[in-house]
């Protein structure tokens, strides 16, 4: 059971980012519109998933089902022709999973802490293992059949992980059965995501037909929509959760979308096919160090976050990726403070502290995510031209407009910082 626990905790760590990042990868080498169809809708999927995430455990909320929607999306990638059922079913899958499996996982371990001994040394030697061999399929596989052979590896990581699923799920529902729950207003969530539904629809046709249409103006309303709704569901939310705390969740969801949705289209033209792998490696080295370096070098965290809004502002390859790089470092100190405060928080804690963390950041999500379609559809809508050309790579990051798009989203987020910080200190006073 050791060895499957530690492919579960490979597993819940990796699919946040890595069937997105799969899927990204042999998008930027091909080009072919069903692949960023996939890439919308399970982007969709995940933002909607994690807004309804239950923050206890259910039948229908829990780590096994988070682990076979995983199991199920990739296996229709690697053996199914790919066409828009396929896309979009697939999409839906691997969003739910990449969404709930990690929440769910670390809320697992939190509720059944010091029940199960697990050989700590040997789970991250598997971990470690595990990494290299996927860094080595992304790299080295031929570009053309990367993702199905990459999704080949994540289905036989997913069937030995189901062991540990179907034994920490089991436990955790017996544990939370007499749980209490903490009703939270439902009806805006089903509003926005009946507008992320649309507006997502709406992505996946206009991608799929290669359209040629700059009428913009039905996306543009449905964008607004989105960031009112979300904008609504933070104000209901806030007083649920110490206010600094909140502010802090919701900018970790903003700079997240940046970074992972974001950042690989604009620096194709600097690192070609592999500006995906490029950004993901960054993601993940400074998610990783964030926190040690932190406390090892009395780094204050804010300073980290200015500059790396600072250095991806310069549209330079050689500052661009340093900046990414303070972005994760701040993000990955950021993360283990907010784990800690959920964990204790007075409404939600233990596991369910965890889910919610992630409920707020989903919202910090939907911002920045609409914010970027925002600027996007306003940039194509003044210089009518078609949107597919950017996600096509044919206007070069270091055009003026293109450079203007990313410094626009950087003054957008550099604008919630400074007003998230003012709030923060007005309820501290």
């Amino acid at each position: 059971m050791t060895t499957s626990f530690s492919f579960l905790n490979f597993l819940a760590n990796i699919c946040i980012i890595l069937p997105y990042f799969i899927i990204l990868d042999a998008y930027n080498y091909s080009h072919n519109p069903l692949l960023l169809a996939t890439l919308i809708v399970i982007y969709a999927s995940r933002s909607m998933s994690i807004i309804v995430l239950n923050t206890t455990f259910t039948r229908l909320n829990n780590i096994l089902v988070g682990t076979i929607t995983g199991l199920i999306g990739a296996l229709m990638l690697v053996f199914l022709q790919l066409n828009a059922p396929v896309a979009i079913i697939a999409g839906v899958l691997l969003g739910y999973h990449s969404s709930t499996l990690w929440p769910l996982f670390l809320a697992g371990e939190t509720d059944l802490e010091g029940r199960y001994t697990v050989n700590k040394r040997y789970m991250w030697l598997i971990f470690l293992i595990l990494a290299v061999t996927l860094m080595a399929a992304l790299t080295i596989f031929v570009p053309k059949y990367s993702y199905q052979l990459n999704f080949a590896i994540y289905i036989v990581v997913c069937l030995i992980a189901l062991p540990a699923a179907i034994k920490m799920t089991q436990a955790v529902l017996i544990q939370e059965q007499h749980a209490p729950q903490v009703k939270l207003p439902t009806r805006s969530h089903w509003l926005l995501i009946l507008i992320f539904i649309v507006f997502t629809s709406r992505l996946v046709l206009f991608f799929l037909s290669k359209s040629n249409s700059t009428n913009y103006l039905p996306d543009f309303i449905f964008t607004i929509l989105l960031i009112l709704l979300s904008l609504q569901l933070i104000m209901i939310n806030r007083k649920y959760d110490n206010h600094r705390i909140f502010n802090l969740t919701v900018l970790r969801g903003i700079l997240m979308t940046y970074i992972l949705f974001f950042a690989p289209f604009y620096t194709f033209a600097w690192f070609g096919t592999r500006a995906s792998l490029f950004t993901y490696a960054l993601y993940l080295l400074g998610f990783e160090l964030g926190a040690t370096l932190v406390k090892k070098f009395s780094i204050k965290p804010t300073y980290l976050l200015y500059a790396g809004l600072l250095l991806i502002a310069i549209p330079f390859n050689i500052t661009y990726p340093f900046g990414i790089l303070a972005l994760t470092l701040y993000l990955g100190n950021l993360n283990i403070f907010l784990n800690q405060h959920h964990i204790q928080g007075d409404t939600f804690s233990m596991g369910g502290g965890i889910i919610r963390k992630y409920h707020l950041s989903s919202f910090g999500s939907q911002i920045s995510y609409a914010s970027i379609f925002l600027v996007l559809i306003i940039f194509a809508a003044f210089n009518q031209i078609n949107l597919y050309a950017f996600f096509s790579n044919k206007y070069s990051t270091l055009t003026l407009h293109v450079y203007l798009i990313n410094l626009t989203l950087i003054t957008i987020m550099l604008a919630i910082v400074i007003i998230g910080t003012k709030r923060i200190k007005k309820f501290n006073k």
